[in-house]
């Protein structure tokens, strides 16, 4: 991705915008290199069947005490109708079998490992660093909640969208 691709003048939402591509998890052709792509391409991807409805269950059960016991936001971020857990890899196994499902890291790994060159002497070397985990926060939208427009979460970084992606995130419903 070159960086003129995001400060053009064209029309915001691109044709490639206007709806997010929904792929299938089982589906044989849905493969790391696909997902890539289409992020890559429209930044977004729903793929259905991830992980199995009795995972996403058992993270909702293990969750919910959490949430129940989340009091509003004091900085106002948040609306009220947002409730927040955060620690859940420590609260919650189930969170560490979504965070760590295949496809979910396959496609993590294309496209966050960071590699470098450099010199030493006279040998030129290359390094790679695998991604890894920054934060993990569970979610629970309640009625009369609004819904967020589609937004990237990497502006902490202050990385432009192509100088080198530092972030995915996989929302899980």
């Amino acid at each position: 991705m070159t960086c003129t691709q995001h400060y053009t003048a064209a029309e915001f939402p691109s044709e490639a915008g206007k709806e997010i591509t929904t792929v299938y998890a089982n589906d044989p052709a849905t493969d790391a290199a696909l997902l890539e792509s289409i992020l890559d391409r429209d930044g977004a991807v729903i793929v259905k069947n991830l992980v199995p409805q009795s995972l996403c269950a058992q993270i909702k059960t293990d969750l919910k005490p959490i949430f129940d016991a989340d009091k509003p936001d004091p900085a106002g971020f948040f609306p009220s109708t947002t409730k927040r857990a955060h620690g859940i890899l420590a609260k919650s196994p189930a969170s560490a079998k979504l965070v760590v499902n295949p496809l979910f890291q396959s496609v993590a790994e294309r496209m966050l490992t960071s590699r470098y060159t450099y010199w030493e002497g006279q040998e030129k070397k290359t390094v790679s660093a695998k991604p890894q985990i920054a934060s993990i926060v569970g979610f629970r939208v309640e009625p009369g909640g609004k819904q967020q427009p589609l937004h990237r979460d990497d502006s902490d970084y202050h990385t432009r969208n192509c100088d080198m992606p530092v972030m995915l995130g996989c929302v899980t419903v």
